[in-house]
């Protein structure tokens, strides 16, 4: 227990009396923390429920968005929502909730108990202690579910807080008056009654949710600084005033209102209320006499007396002020012997609404009453029959006067001479007074528009004789019945606005707007005027400033004269119906028109339509219209001046000829969806005519015949979406010399049977036929040779052509679009666009396909060739014809395109790339791929592709890469048979089965990919042993590159044993191919390997050669390698020269003492005599020469050097023993002569192949 709550016991204790009860405690407590004192018991049950409740269960509930609406909800409420089924933990919810209630509840407060009484003396001594107001928080006095025992007396008490008792019981009546109070309420609380006279609340006042007063509730003179809210509340006080609040001023509002009651009279005569008065939803009964009394209010904001408010007995407003409006709406005024709405003289600055379901049982008077706002009876139900229903002569409404909606009158409803400032609606009205006058409202004065329309029900005469209109006269679906007279009398009406007759308007009588003249326009849509072998609309001689409208199931059976009328605006006819059968249904001839005529919509004319050589300076609309006159011309519109558009679509149909031949149209010509049926002959003959915009035949348009659009000049675009046009073997649209500034449009659906021609037209902008069908099969389905484009040509998306589709010559100044397109022409020209110039780019890609020649040889396009995802099929033949193209920017033929023949790009010129990057190319017979000549800016990439046939790229020119990486090829496998047979006959000649035989093969064989690169020159060869074709498929003769490779397979690249697997696919050798690669290779820092790539060039010509060159490169291959190893040759030389040593050396041996001896097989050379003569012994003279065997066998094999010793020494061939040979011996000393002969002969050799090799002479 905090200090400040001991202190206030103490002080109450001193103060108040010595022993509290807990009670009082309770709410010491409550004042202290700032909380409400709540005396209601708790269910333990329903805490539970609440923690465990699934509040996806309450979105089924009205009203309900969380757990404390549904709290909030009174008793009864609650036990009808209980009633209804739901789920289970929510009708335990519901139960627990209605317990607690009930045990809460204020009507059984006897059962209570003292732990809920609360004495009014505690709470007067509360409220006026100045020691103890110190203990009040910002929250006041609240005290909740107490009773309260004894007199509330808290007169001229100041309380500058809030005072609130919720659901508490008052046995005494509670005095108020003169209290000065912050705020007050007593939500759900029941009281005895209340004296709150003079009160001076600086907040507001609340008595809802429940208040019960069995007493009057006295406010007379009180002043309410907020609102005054009596929502959900009884006021019982039968015999006299059950709420006094007269005099009163409240600056908010004033809320008597949702579920408010009042048994005895409601009185506010005198008050003064700043903002809103409402009475919406209550029941105020006072049968006999007056329910509510607010004569002299004055109301700053408006008064509700209506959404469901009843009031049995008279209710007075009269000399009432509303600043606002005053609105009745579902009101119920019942005093069916007198007035029951008395508001004579009102002055009501806003509207005044009585209307949505108000009734009134007895007179409603309005007479002399001024509203700044507009009267609204609108679903009101006015009954005094046989007197008058609603007297309001002579009112003055600023605004407008709704008798609409569901009104209903039963007597007269008077508003002669009356003064309306805004409209006089009575739409939907029912106004019954037989065989005289329902309405009067002759000499009647509106600002604004008449409505007696929308269900408007007059049985009786309506008579607006002299009346003066400020705007319109609207009886759109209104009936009028007066059969045998006058339906409608409105003769020299002067209208302002419109006059509208129209929306099941219904006349059954003559109507007759003779002479009269409107500032607006006629309209008569869904009009019915039966008048059958008479006149049924009689408009002869009529000015109308704006339109006429005789549309919208307008019906009239009789004839309809327009004769000598002028129009302002349009004539407008659609939907409308004109039965004259074998005469003019409608007859404008030579009329004039300022806006538009339309004759659509369902239009119906059993007759001739004529507006020959009419004047429109608006639009001709026939869309949906039907013109049936099928022995002739069903619409003539011969030299019409349009100055507008002119719309024949929309479900047109004409049974006959439609001729706008030689007319002018300032505007666009417009039949879509629209039927034109005159078979074998003109269906629409347009020649030469003149539209100043667009033409559209689309969007559901069919011609069965010829239609002409030859010679037109059209200043927009032609527009032929989703149509139809069919004319079998001859020209479906024939646009031959055509001239359209902007758009032509061929797509979404179109459909030609029959020649489309577009030759040498010139189009401004964009040729569009994407989805388009053009079938005229063996003969051109497009024809539109050297046609000019300014912007861009789309033949995609759905396109589908059965025949040529021709763009030879044209000339586009956008790109050329046929993705997704489908050109068939078998074993012909699909597409023919030789020569074609494209500013931009061309797509022939991403779903395109083409059965037949696609053909761009010559073409010049300014951006990029996009085919990727197309399929081009022509097999054995051009699948694709580039040839001499020139493409500013790249060719891409990647991702899923497929060519069932060859792509030709000979001679083409690429500023960019050409991409092939998984592509798919196959051709039975010749080239997949023919690049001849190509020259290429960028890269060719074959990387990924599949080529089943001959890649040809001789003489191609590429400055940068060209890619062939992971290529797919398909494998191959020829049948047994053929792999048996195809030795034996492959060289036969003029037998049947032989050559199927062999064109199987051949077609088996065309699956292999080759490639040609003969006498190309790149800038870098990118590429993988895995696309490298079969062997005998690759050429490479003539085949320049700068580089290989990129960092990611260098190593692979560079590998010279690889590579010469590569140069050996070659189905020939070609030497060049071996020195630029080796040169390549050298250019990369691998000399080496560029050695090894030479050395094997010698080996592999050597089985070109003869038995003498091959025996020569074989020599200087295992001698000096070619010149590539020269040092080879020192090494077989110093063998020669240690074998010499060897053989002279011991040819020498025995000549040490004696030369003579026959063992020594060396003899002197020199003619100076060596010998020192003895008898049969020669020795060495000691001057001579001495022999040496290493410088003798070095003399005798290095030719260049002279040491001194084969000069003076030579082996002697008499000497030695004889040696045994195959046929015949020899001596040693010849042997070792001989020898020295290959001595001498190889050290000439192979000097001279070292020096040589060593020079680089021998090289290459």
């Amino acid at each position: 227990m905090t200090d400040k709550f001991k202190n206030f016991v103490a002080l109450a204790k001193q103060r108040y009396r010595i022993t509290l009860t807990s009670v009082e405690q309770q709410l010491l407590k409550a004042i202290v923390k700032g909380e409400v004192a709540d005396y209601q018991v708790k269910s333990p049950e329903l805490t539970l429920l609440k923690e465990q409740l699934d509040l996806e269960l309450l979105k089924g509930l009205e009203d309900v968005e969380k757990l404390e609406d549904l709290e909030d909800l009174d008793l009864e409420k609650l036990k009808e929502l209980e009633k209804l089924e739901h789920p289970e933990q929510l009708k335990q919810l519901l139960a627990a909730i209605v317990k607690e209630k009930e045990i809460n509840n204020p009507a059984i407060a006897e059962s209570w108990g003292e732990k809920r009484i609360l004495s009014a003396k505690f709470i007067e001594w509360l409220c006026t202690d100045v020691e103890a107001f110190k203990y009040f928080t910002n929250h006041g006095l609240q005290v909740c579910g107490a009773k309260i025992s004894g007199k509330l007396n808290l007169e001229f008490v100041k309380f500058e807080i809030l005072l609130y008792f919720t659901e508490c019981v008052f046995v005494e009546k509670i005095i108020l008056k003169g209290a000065k109070v912050k705020e007050v309420k007593f939500n759900g609380s029941h009281v005895v009654g209340i004296d709150a006279e003079l009160i001076e609340v600086r907040g507001s006042l609340y008595l809802e949710n429940g208040f019960q007063s069995k007493g009057e509730v006295k406010l007379s003179g009180a002043i309410i600084g907020g609102i005054l809210s009596c929502i959900r509340c009884l006021f019982s006080n039968k015999e006299g005033d059950a709420l006094n609040a007269e005099r009163i001023k409240v600056k908010g509002s004033v809320f008597l209102r949702n579920g408010f009651k009042a048994e005895g009279r409601v009185s506010l005569s005198g008050s003064t209320i700043g903002s809103q008065l409402s009475f919406s939803q209550s029941y105020l009964s006072n049968k006999k006499g007056t329910a509510l009394k607010a004569e002299n209010i004055e109301v700053k904001g408006s008064v509700f007396l209506g959404d469901g408010f009843k009031a049995e007995g008279r209710v007075s407003l009269s000399g009432a002020t509303i600043g606002g409006v005053l609105s009745c709406i579902k009101g119920h005024f019942s005093n069916p012997e007198g007035t029951a709405l008395f508001a004579q003289g009102i002055e009501v600055k806003g509207a005044v609404f009585l209307r949505n379901d108000f009734k009134a049982e007895g007179e409603v008077s309005l007479s002399g009453a001024t509203i700044g706002g507009q009267l609204n009876c609108s679903q009101g139900y006015f009954s005094n029959p046989e007197g008058t229903a609603l007297f309001a002569q002579a009112i003055e409404v600023k605004g407008s006067i709704f008798l609409r909606n569901d009104f209903k009158a039963e007597g007269i409803v008077s508003l002669l001479e009356a003064t309306i400032g805004g409209e006089l609606n009575c739409n939907q009205g029912h106004f019954s007074n037989k065989k005289e006058t329902a309405l009067n409202a002759n000499n009647i004065e509106v600002k604004g528009a008449v409505f007696l329309s929308d269900g408007f029900k007059a049985e009786g005469k309506v008579s607006l004789s002299g009346a003066t209109i400020g705007g319109q006269l609207n009886c759109s679906q209104g009936y009028f019945s007066n059969p045998g007279e006058y339906a409608l009398f409105a003769q020299a009406i002067e209208v302002k606005g419109s006059i509208f007759l129209r929306n099941d308007f219904k006349a059954e009588g003559e109507v007759s707007l003779l002479e009269a003249t409107i500032g607006g326009e006629l309209n008569c849509n869904q009009g019915h005027f039966s008048n059958k072998e008479e006149t049924a609309l009689n408009a002869n001689n009529i000015e109308v400033k704006g339109d006429v409208f005789l549309s919208y199931h307008f019906k009239a059976e009789g004839r309809v004269s327009l004769s000598g009328a002028t129009i302002g605006g349009q004539l407008n006819c659609s939907q409308g119906y004109f039965s004259n059968p074998g005469e003019y249904a409608l007859l404008a001839q030579a009329i004039e028109v300022k806006a538009d005529v339309i004759l659509s919509y369902h239009f119906k004319a059993e007759g001739i339509v004529s507006l020959l050589e009419a004047t429109i300076a608006g639009q001709l609309y026939c869309s949906q219209g039907y013109f049936s006159n099928k022995e002739g011309t069903a619409l003539n519109a011969d030299n019409i001046e349009v100055k507008g558009d002119v719309f024949l679509g929309y479900g047109f149909k004409a049974e006959g000829r439609v001729s706008l031949s030689e007319a002018t149209i300032g505007g666009e010509l417009y039949c879509s969806q629209c039927h034109f049926s005159n078979k074998g002959k003109y269906a629409l003959n347009a020649q030469n005519i003149e539209v100043k915009t667009n033409v559209f035949l689309g969007y559901g348009f069919k011609a069965e015949g010829e239609v002409s659009l030859s010679g037109a000049t059209i200043g927009g675009k032609l527009n032929c979406s989703q149509c139809h046009f069919s004319n079998p073997g001859e020209y479906a649209l024939d646009a031959e010399n055509i001239e359209v500034k902007a758009d032509v449009i061929l797509s979404y659906h179109f459909k030609a049977e029959g020649e489309v021609s577009l030759s040498g037209a010139t189009i401004g902008g964009k040729l569009d036929c994407n989805q388009g069908h053009f079938s005229n099969p063996e003969k051109n389905a497009l024809d539109a040779e050297n046609i000019e484009v300014k912007t861009n040509v789309f033949l995609g998306y759905g396109f589908k052509a059965e025949g040529e589709v021709s763009l030879s010559g044209a000339t586009i100044g956008g790109k050329l679009n046929c993705n997704q397109g489908h050109f068939s022409n078998p074993e012909k020209n699909a597409l023919d666009a030789h020569n074609i110039e494209v500013k931009t780019n061309v797509f022939l890609g991403y779903g395109f396909k083409a059965e037949g020649e696609v053909s761009l040889s010559g073409a010049t396009i300014g951006g990029k060739l996009n085919c990727n995802q197309g399929h081009f099929s022509n097999p054995e033949k051009n699948a694709l014809d580039a040839q001499n193209i020139e493409v500013k920017t790249n060719i891409s033929l990647t991702n899923g395109f497929k060519a069932e023949g060859e792509v030709d790009l000979t001679a083409a010129n690429i500023k960019g790339n050409l991409d092939c990057t998984n592509g798919n190319f196959s051709n039975e017979k010749g080239n997949v791929l023919s690049a001849e000549g190509i020259n290429v800016d960028g890269d060719i990439l074959l990387d990924k592709g599949t080529f089943e046939g001959n890649i040809h790229l001789v003489s191609a020119r590429v400055d940068d890469t060209l890619s062939m990486v992971k290529i797919k090829q398909k494998k191959v496998t020829f049948p047994l048979y053929l792999r048996l047979l195809h030795p034996f006959i492959k060289n036969i000649k003029n037998n049947t089965i032989a050559s199927l035989l062999q064109e199987e093969y051949q077609r088996i064989e065309s699956h292999y990919m080759k490639i040609d690169l003969q006498f190309a020159r790149i800038g870098r060869l990118r590429d993988d042993e895995q696309s490298w074709p079969q062997k005998n498929n690759l050429n490479l003769d003539g085949f320049i590159y700068q580089k290989l490779g990129t960092d990611d397979n260098i190593k692979v690249l560079k590998d010279a044993k690889t590579r010469l697997k590569w140069l050996r696919l070659q189905p020939d050798f070609f030497p060049q191919t071996y020195e630029q690669l080796a040169e390549v290779l050298k250019k990369e820092g691998d000399p080496d390997a560029a050695t090894e790539i030479l050395i094997h060039k010698e080996r592999d010509i050597r089985p070109k050669l003869n038995r003498l060159s091959k025996f020569w490169n074989y020599f200087l291959d295992i001698t000096i390698v070619y010149g590539y190893k020269p040092t080879r040759a020192l090494l077989l030389s110093s063998i020669f020269i240690f074998t010499g040593f060897y053989l002279f050396s011991t040819g020498y041996e025995n000549c040490l003492n004696s030369i003579s001896n026959n063992k020594c097989l060396f003899s002197p050379a020199s003619e100076i005599s060596p010998y020192t003569e003895e008898t049969n012994n020669k020795t060495i003279d000691i001057d001579y020469p001495e022999f040496n065997f290493w410088l003798y066998s070095l003399d005798t094999f290095i030719p260049i050097v002279d040491l001194h010793q084969q000069t003076y020494w030579l082996p002697n061939s008499q000497k030695g023993q004889e040696i045994p040979l195959i046929l015949f011996k020899v001596k040693a000393g010849r042997l070792l002569r001989w020898y020295l002969w290959v001595h001498i002969i190889f050290g000439w050799i192979l000097t001279s192949l070292w020096v040589a090799g060593f020079s680089g002479l021998v090289r290459g």
